[in-house]
Order: C-alpha cells, then structure tokens, then sequence
C-alpha cells in the first residue's frame, strides 16, 4: 500500500509540474506555442507584443522593442541561422503607422494571422530578403498584396491598411 501511495503522490507531483510549466501557454493544433522573455504565455498575447517565428512552432515575444532587435541582430550574426534567416528572409509587420506599436517578425507562411493575434492589425512593414504575398479575407476571398525583398512600407493606407489575415513566404 505504501508503494501505491508514494507512486500515486509521485504521478501527482509529476501532473502538477507540467501544469505549471505550460501554464498560461496556448497550443494550437500544430503545436504551436509562444514565450514571453522565456516564459509561455497565452498565444493571444503575441498581437500586443514584440515577436518573431525564428524557433517555429516557438514564437518568441520579449518585453520591449530593444530586447526584439537584440535577438534578431544575435542571430543574423550566429552562423547556422543568420545564414538560414539571409537566405529565405523574413518580414516585420506593425500595428501601426512608420513601423510602430507591436510587430512580429515572420520568417514562415502564416495561413491565418488570427491564430497569433494579428489578423486584421498590419499597418505597416519591412521586408528583409523575404518576397511573398499577404492575403485578405484568407484563405477563400479577397486581395492579394505582393511585396518584394527589400519593401519597406510606411503606411498601408486606406485601402490596406488592417486587412491582412495571412501570410505567405515562398
């Protein structure tokens, strides 16, 4: 009896570590997860926060602009990855007008912004040698917005402008 016991309290413990370790994280289906400065966090937050994809299914989120930049800079410089980040590129989007508020850099298709917080909320970005097509209405209807490797765009106007609901990154 003591053996079931201490095996029973042991699986206990065991549950409530991992409760504590993932709690606060969101999984999609495709394990899909983000941390905040290494901590996870609801996968909502991601929108209201400074992000990138680089360790997908990871995306991770840090408490200031800086602290983002830092870590993208650390990496284009690491060998392994700023070469694998050089060769297919990646985009920044932001929440608002000349490349301010939250903002997300993708390096991977995102077939529904939604599912990290940023549908319907790009209004500006910058595209480091990464070409691909942002979507409205994804994945039935609406426009397609192309871009280049080198676009840097300010300001989506009134006709983009909080539109995009995914993007593709051939």
């Amino acid at each position: 009896m003591t053996g079931a016991r201490t095996r029973a309290a042991g699986i206990a413990v065991l549950v409530a570590v991992i409760g504590f370790a993932t709690a606060g994280a969101t999984f999609a289906g495709d394990g899909l997860r983000a941390t905040l400065d290494g901590r996870p966090i609801p996968i909502s937050r991601v929108g209201q926060l400074n992000c990138h994809d680089f360790d997908y299914p990871v995306i991770r989120c840090f408490s200031s602009p800086d602290a983002l930049s830092a870590d993208i800079e650390s990496r284009l410089s690491s060998s392994a990855t700023g070469a694998f980040l050089l060769l297919s590129g990646f985009v920044t989007a932001y929440e608002h007008d000349n490349y301010g508020g939250a903002s997300i850099s993708l390096s991977t298709d995102q077939p529904s912004l939604s599912s990290i917080g940023w549908n319907d909320r790009i209004s500006s970005f910058k595209s480091f040698g990464a070409t691909g097509r942002f979507r409205e209405d994804s994945p039935a209807g609406g426009f397609t917005y192309v871009f280049g490797a080198t676009a840097q765009v300010s300001s989506l106007g009134g006709t983009y402008n909080d539109k995009f609901s995914a993007l593709y990154i051939p």
